[in-house]
């Protein structure tokens, strides 16, 4: 019988991988070669959509670059069996002016995870994220 536990560790190995600035390629050997991530509706993506490896890999690079830090903040994970359900604030800090953002804010979003692995690796993340509004350059 799987570990019930094994989803929260997984995402949580994702999550310490990104703070510690991984991206691209380096994330691959966490992921299935099928794996898909799901973002629903958000400040950030109003469209939401559903990406395989290859974009989330792409998309992390992609963060990478726009972010000098990033933290997953763990504030509540459910699991028994496959999906687990984690409660998330993550924040992170823009490592240049970009946009309506100057270098150094700190952009903050409260996220629900439903994650799902296969043979420890992570399959599916569903992500319904409440970004708080952009702060101004002149805040």
């Amino acid at each position: 019988m799987p570990d019930a536990q094994e989803p929260i560790a997984v995402a949580r190995g994702f999550h310490a991988a990104l703070e510690a600035g991984r991206h691209g390629e380096s994330l691959r050997e966490l992921l299935t070669p099928t794996a898909t991530f799901i973002e629903h509706p958000n400040l950030v993506n109003p469209q939401g959509g559903t990406t395989g490896v290859e974009e989330i890999l792409a998309g992390s690079t992609a963060g990478a670059e726009l972010l000098s830090s990033q933290r997953f903040e763990l504030r509540d994970a459910q699991a028994f069996g496959d999906p687990a359900v984690l409660r998330v604030t993550w924040s992170g800090t823009a490592a240049s002016a970009a946009g309506p953002l100057a270098e150094g804010q700190v952009l903050v979003a409260h996220l629900a995870q439903f994650v799902t692995v296969t043979d420890g690796l992570g399959d599916r993340i569903e992500t319904f994220d409440c970004c708080e509004p952009f702060p101004t350059k002149a805040e």
